[in-house]
């Protein structure tokens, strides 16, 4: 890349970085984070590109109880849509824990119509160093089909940073009685504040995935694979950058996201 390039892209992001900072600093009256970000990939086979924008975070005032948003807007398969999510976390003990999130898609086809999850998650050992979650959730697409899913994981809090979490995923869709699976480890490691490097692979089958108004890949193998990096460059602000591949036997997909965050 021309020197002109990377000067330019090292000056745009450090002057993202800066207004998001000046927007979440009158936040005073809660405690939370907000991250806003960029994500563009390009798929093999003919299939085009993605793109997107996106804005997430958290806020609390009471830190037992933990609200989470989202809000998305992409472009993929020549489709355009947004998609919103809210998610509550509720505290009931020092060892129990649930979670629960609702979101609502508007586009053709690439977002569903509606998508909720619930999730109970408990802490094991003498320090809950251990993570175990119990999770159920649905959603319904444009087109009428309907997933239903569960998920059962494990996450340890090792030692020396390490955060080491293991997971399955099964799902039933409908109409066509398709059943799949997929399962998933990730490994972070890194301190709050400073860094975090996450890795992440996921393997499995996927019963429905909708290409088109009218076209869709039924009951197929897909695996992803992902690393990222998480920085705070100043007390409460940071980037967060991610490289992912993506496979199935129709298409690969290869993709980068950048965002600036802030905790507030």
């Amino acid at each position: 890349m021309p020197e002109r390039s990377v000067s330019f892209a090292v000056r745009a992001c450090r002057g993202a970085l800066a207004l998001l900072c000046a927007l979440v600093a009158p936040a005073a009256l809660a405690n939370g984070n907000v991250q806003v970000g960029a994500d563009y990939h390009r798929l093999t086979d003919g299939f085009g590109e993605w793109k997107g924008l996106y804005v997430r975070g958290s806020e609390w005032r009471d830190p037992a109880r933990v609200y989470s948003y989202e809000l998305v807007t992409a472009e993929r398969f020549g489709d355009r849509g947004q998609f919103a999510s809210f998610g509550i976390q509720q505290t009931f003990s020092p060892k129990w824990y649930a979670t629960a999130t609702v979101g609502f898609g508007a586009s053709d086809f690439i977002f569903p119509e509606w998508t909720a999850d619930a999730a109970i998650s408990r802490k094991w050992l003498a320090n809950g160093q251990l993570v175990t979650t119990l999770g159920v959730g649905g959603n319904r697409a444009t087109d009428g089909h309907q997933d239903t899913r569960a998920l059962v994981s494990a996450a340890w809090y090792a030692p020396h940073s390490w955060v080491l979490e293991a997971g399955w995923r099964p799902n039933h869709s409908n109409p066509g009685d398709v059943n799949s699976h997929a399962s998933y480890l990730a490994a972070t490691w890194g301190h709050e504040g400073q860094q975090y490097w996450i890795a992440r692979h996921d393997v499995g089958r996927e019963a429905y995935q909708l290409i088109g108004d009218a076209t869709a890949l039924v009951d197929f193998p897909s695996n992803s694979t992902s690393l990222a990096w998480r920085r705070w460059w100043t007390k409460r602000c940071g980037t967060h950058m991610q490289v992912e591949h993506y496979g199935n036997p129709n298409y690969e997909r290869n993709g980068v996201q950048l965002a600036v965050f802030c905790d507030h």
